[in-house]
């Protein structure tokens, strides 16, 4: 047999293709073993199948893919975001799949061509008496008045469960989208939570400035060639995880070259398999960061396996402490638009001080940011973190309040430029946060650790607010989580669940020296080394600890209960922690 484009007018002319074979076909991939375990293709085969049936391929594009399938915002920054690209890739790879495998004897075929998201359709015809070399050529996409039009009859359960998947989608974006607009509307607070309705502010094209590139190119498989279809899911995964970091740009391969590349190899031997990563830089080809992982081959080709690769990678290179920041941030050779880059990772890092200077640098960088890019939303979000801390830090009160007011109004800015960003979702917790609204403040918080579970100030945000909320067993359990996830980072996660026990009839357990590590400048991490020391009777290391949380915050010199006031909403919680604070000595 032969897949053959057929002459007009033949018996297998595009015409004869009719919705209801497209539609049998598209039942078949679905419920094939190369789709049936990925929702995400199934619904975006669906969608543009179902479109292009419809004669609405004006609704094929990538923006309009990824903000109805995929659940991007509306108006997001495709370039920073390549997730159409990358699913459509990978949805052209696992239909070669299928038609190679389970659809080999498939009469109706499905293709969706390199540099469009419009199927095509072809048929499979038995080859004439003289010999033909077989080929594969995918059948000229018949004009939507060519097919017959759609039957009445029910559709497929799977094609359905697609469009259900897709709507799905429409109906996360929407969750995620500010209200409605009405004009000369003023902030409002829905839910709890400080939003902005699009009417008050425009919201024009998206600009960035710079950020750094990576690009994730395909494991090398060695042993195995079954592991092949687990290289491309390790690419697509990997890819997808980066692009949730609103400081990176996550490129596809056939477009521009990026400052950082992503590779691997895949080795397998007998029962066992051996996944190793590296980031490169492009352009001097130095190794950044490398790491491994070793499991079994059933465990590789699970999803379990995959998220454990994707989590060390992810963790390891995409974050504000990640081998990326660090190496862009101490390059001597940076242009004048990278310095803007390290405001962004200062701010979220806490890297300042109030009293050195430090504090302001940071916050006229962001602002020029802001200026020069109004709808980075990135930058709204970071210089909302940016005046939260100096809510907390701040020892005159017009001031501090005056720097919480800034920071809800830049919060919401974030939030309504980019409802998914993941940095704007982390600001609306703080300022809840700061606004004593707990409830918020957690459902926020979790709204961002699902948006993207591996970035760690989100994670910390939340745990801090279950904290708080005196939710010891789930600040505890997600504590446990974000230390999995990000092992290199422990003593973040060590003086939270320190935290999460004070007061408790189990009590805290200050054996970490991680809890004790000045480390950090994170108000909660000062409370927790004085509080550690007290445990554990070391007097004078405990003094010291009190005259360096006395340097990050004066107020908790002069007046205990304003200074917590600062850094905890009011709770029984906060009442058990300014007890331990004062038999620890501070405010004496």
């Amino acid at each position: 047999m032969n897949f053959m484009q057929p002459d007009t007018g033949s018996a297998f002319g595009l015409a004869s293709i009719t919705s209801a074979e497209v539609r049998a076909a598209l039942e078949k991939i679905l419920t094939s073993d190369e789709f049936v375990a990925s929702p995400q293709l199934c619904a975006f085969l669906s969608y543009i199948v179902e479109a292009h049936l419809a004669g609405n391929e004006h609704l094929l594009k990538g923006q309009t893919i990824g903000t109805v399938v995929l659940g991007r915002p509306e108006g997001y920054d495709s370039q920073r975001d390549p997730i159409v690209r990358v699913e459509a890739n990978r949805l052209r790879r696992t239909l070669a799949a299928y038609y190679e495998n389970s659809g080999a004897e498939a009469p109706v075929r499905v293709f969706v061509e390199r540099g469009s998201y419009v199927p095509h359709f072809g048929r499979l015809v038995l080859a004439p008496s003289s010999p033909v070399p077989s080929a594969l050529e995918p059948a000229a996409t018949s004009e939507p008045g060519a097919v017959q039009p759609v039957s009445r009859r029910p559709w497929p359960m799977v094609a359905v469960i697609g469009l259900v998947l897709t709507a799905f989608a429409i109906g996360l974006l929407l969750a995620f989208r500010p209200p409605a607009p009405a004009p000369g509307d003023l902030p409002v607070e829905v839910g709890g939570v400080a939003s902005v309705k699009a009417g008050i502010l425009p919201v024009p094209k998206a600009t960035s400035p710079y950020l750094p590139s990576v690009e994730v190119f395909p494991f090398d498989v060695v042993g195995s060639g079954q592991m092949a279809d687990r290289s491309d899911d390790l690419e697509s995964s990997l890819t997808v995880a980066l692009a949730r970091f609103p400081e990176l740009r996550v490129l596809a391969q056939e477009g521009q070259p990026a400052d950082f590349r992503i590779e691997g190899d895949i080795e397998v031997a007998d029962l066992k398999s051996s996944v190793a990563i590296r980031l490169l830089s492009t352009r001097s080809a130095e190794v950044l960061w490398s790491g491994s992982l070793d499991m079994p081959v059933a465990e590789l080709m699970s999803r379990g396996g995959t998220d454990r690769v994707v989590a060390l990678a992810t963790t390891a290179i995409a974050p504000q402490f990640g081998a990326i920041a660090q190496y862009v941030s101490h390059r001597d050779d940076r242009a004048a638009d990278m310095q803007g880059y390290d405001c962004l990772i200062d701010a979220q890092l806490q890297l300042h001080r109030i009293d050195d200077g430090s504090w302001e640098r940071i916050d006229a960088c962001l602002r020029e940011m802001i200026e020069q890019h109004p709808t980075f939303a990135t930058a709204w979000a970071s210089r909302a973190l940016l005046r939260m801390e100096g809510y907390r830090l701040e020892p005159d009160t017009p001031t501090a309040r005056a720097s919480l007011k800034a920071a809800d109004e830049l919060a919401r800015r974030a939030l309504e430029l980019e409802p998914t960003n993941v940095r704007a979702m982390t600001a609306v917790a703080a300022v809840a946060f700061g606004k004593d609204d707990l409830e918020a403040a957690r459902n926020i918080g979790l709204r961002a650790i699902t948006a993207n579970p591996y970035d760690p100030l989100a994670r910390l945000q939340y745990v801090l607010a279950l904290v708080a909320s005196d939710y010891p067993d789930q600040a505890l359990q997600q504590s446990e989580a974000a230390r999995r996830l990000d092992p290199a980072h422990i003593s973040f996660y060590d003086s939270l669940e320190f935290l999460a026990r004070v007061g408790k009839p189990t009590g805290a357990v200050p054996v970490s020296g991680a809890v004790m590590a000045d480390a950090s400048l994170l108000p909660y991490g000062a409370i927790a080394r004085v509080l550690a020391y007290d445990a554990t009777g070391e007097t004078a290391a405990r003094e010291v600890a009190v005259k360096a949380l006395y340097a990050l915050m004066p107020l908790f010199s002069s007046d205990l209960p304003a200074a917590l006031r600062r850094q905890f909403p009011p709770s029984p919680y906060t009442d058990r922690l300014e007890e331990a604070l004062r038999k620890a000595g501070v405010g004496i």
